[in-house]
């Protein structure tokens, strides 16, 4: 156990370091073209972003998975859990995802070119929640998932929140995601395939739609809401009422 956990702490210092390094060095690159070249940061910050992104999925991560053991990396279905399972937890998630979207209400609608939402899609939606899923819940799995659902839960979720994400907002949607949902999920399924696709929906609900879907029309908002809240309520009350029978 303890030279899995020194092997984890490795991983996760190269992961870190490594991205650290590479990214400062587009920094200081991106600096130099603008004063000396005249090429502004700000009329390139996409591109800038896309190779933080890359530094992330190409080099961080295959370190970090060259330390661990390519072994890890399985995302076939262990187990496929029931469609109520999976219906409820589905419909809580976009109830947590529209009472959310209540915050935005009064919020100025963003500006987002294409390039911003297609690199949004690509790198949050689809790319980042299949490495982070991978790293954090799988390959940790294997080392930590022998002491208990509770041990492990809160060993990932708090590794995934922390070494994956620096804005505070970003670390308490992951800890809460973690600990009552994609944590949970993969202790009882052993199914990262189904932890992947959650994991994808909630970048897509909190990081790409909410933000740019609620400011549009306070009482759509209110009413889509309640709608599914109502719903998530009715579903989750027929199934105990079915199982009590």
């Amino acid at each position: 156990m303890t030279k899995s956990i020194l092997k984890v702490a490795l991983a996760l210092l190269v992961f870190k370091v490594s991205i650290f390094a590479i990214n400062y060095a587009i920094e200081q690159m991106a600096f130099l073209l603008q004063n000396n070249y005249g090429i502004s940061i700000d009329d390139n910050l996409n591109i800038y972003l896309i190779l933080f992104n890359c530094t992330t999925l190409f080099v961080g991560f295959p370190l970090y998975m060259l330390i661990m053991g390519y072994k890890n990396i399985n995302i076939t279905p262990v187990k496929l859990p029931s469609n109520q399972y999976i219906i409820k937890r589905v419909l809580i998630l976009l109830s947590v995802a529209s009472i959310f979207s209540l915050m935005f209400i009064n919020s100025p609608i963003p500006k987002i070119d294409t390039t911003t939402l297609v690199r949004d899609i690509i790198f949050t939606v689809i790319l980042f929640p299949i490495m982070e899923e991978i790293m954090f819940r799988q390959s940790l799995f294997k080392v930590f998932g022998g002491l208990g659902a509770v041990k492990y839960i809160a060993i990932s979720t708090t590794l995934w929140a922390f070494v994956a994400h620096n804005m505070l907002a970003n670390i308490i949607i992951a800890m809460v995601a973690g600990f009552t949902l994609l944590g949970p999920m993969y202790y009882t399924t052993n199914n990262i395939l189904l932890v992947i696709i959650f994991h994808c929906m909630i970048n897509l609900l909190f990081g790409v739609l909410l933000p740019i879907v609620a400011p549009i029309n306070f009482y759509v908002t209110i009413c889509i809401a309640s709608i599914v809240c109502l719903s998530t309520i009715i579903y989750i009350v027929k199934i105990r009422h079915v199982k009590s029978h």
